[in-house]
């Protein structure tokens, strides 16, 4: 599995750890798995790291995924940090179209800088 879902119980935050190639059926399996567990974290906080991420979407995928975060009901009120490495996000063209499409998102390097932004 090229992601995995875990819970940091003590920020209510959920995780998607991704690594290796991804491809947009396996981000919209992510996407599906966290839809079912937001009912226990309200608000919604989403820890993304993309750091091991090798970037298997063309354009035109990254650019609908990134719209389709926008309008997943389940994240309209969400706050989500995006953890990448400094040097190199595989998310950027995702992370600026969901941006402009009004998804809530931020970005770090750190994720104990992307934690103490989702307590907040």
């Amino acid at each position: 599995m090229t992601y995995k879902i875990e819970n940091i119980k003590e920020n209510d935050v959920i995780c998607v750890r991704y690594s290796c190639g991804v491809t947009m059926n396996e981000r919209m399996a992510a996407v599906h798995e966290v839809c079912t567990k937001k009912d226990r974290f309200k608000p919604l906080r989403l820890l993304i790291d993309v750091r091991q991420v090798k970037q298997k979407m063309n354009q035109l995928e990254q650019e609908v995924f990134g719209k389709y975060l926008a309008s997943v009901e389940e994240f309209k009120t969400a706050m989500v940090a995006v953890l990448s490495e400094a040097s190199c996000n595989p998310n950027t063209l995702i992370n600026k179209v969901s941006v402009q499409a009004g998804y809530n998102l931020m970005e770090f390097n750190s994720e104990q800088d992307a934690l103490v932004w989702l307590k907040q």
